[in-house]
């Protein structure tokens, strides 16, 4: 049902034509090439520009430390992807102090903003928000990343450490079980059985 007159056309500047070259390459894993058009981009135009695909680049290349710098470049730029703001937040997750917790939903509403469907950074969200102990938004959020995928394990495990850092331990027993359930792998299985333990601990029962 799609029709030409349905896409905007503009044209586009040789600096932009570049990064989007580059990106293409990234995401048809021929990083050589990827490279080269982000040479060229570089010469082109403004440098942090090309931040997005850098950090594409260095987390390919498991390259840690040049993913966090071309990541806080990137997430300064206007023309980023959700994935950007999303990928420095999981970067950053070490951190558990409050400045910190802050810092990393700030990162996730953004991701959130720029793509609503970003079930992944709703359902982390949910967590971080409940860490800081904004009890409504981290449920909103973790609701939100299950009614976009109903069937995902992970975001049922989510919800249920958000009902466990808030003290709502039922409602954190029922969304693990639920997690655990619909599990698909050994991993989800025992991420779910996790999270599951730490709500029965912290409700004080002894576990079945």
């Amino acid at each position: 049902r799609l029709t030409r007159d349905g896409f905007a056309v503009r044209d586009v500047p040789e600096a932009e034509a570049a990064v989007l070259r580059a990106r293409l390459h990234v995401a048809m894993n021929r990083p050589d090439d990827a490279r080269k058009a982000l040479t060229e981009a570089e010469k082109l135009g403004p440098a942090d520009a090309t931040a997005e695909v850098s950090a594409l680049l260095a987390d390919e290349a498991k390259d840690d430390e040049a993913l966090q710098a071309a990541l806080e470049r990137a997430v300064l730029q206007p023309g980023m992807s959700r994935w950007a703001p999303y990928r420095l937040a999981t970067e950053l997750a070490t951190g558990q102090d409050r400045k910190a917790l802050e810092r990393v939903a700030t990162l996730l509403g953004q991701a959130t903003a720029l793509n609503p469907n970003a079930d992944g950074a709703w359902g982390y969200l949910g967590e971080v928000l409940a860490a800081l102990g904004r009890a409504d938004e981290a449920i909103v959020a973790a609701e939100k990343a299950i009614a976009l995928v109903p069937a995902s394990s992970r975001h049922r495990v989510s919800l249920a450490r958000v009902y466990t850092r808030l003290e709502r331990y039922p409602e954190g027993l029922k969304a693990a079980g639920v997690g655990r359930a619909i599990a698909r792998s050994p991993a989800e299985r025992d991420d779910a059985q996790r999270a599951l333990a730490e709500a029965v601990l912290q409700d004080g029962h002894q576990p079945c």
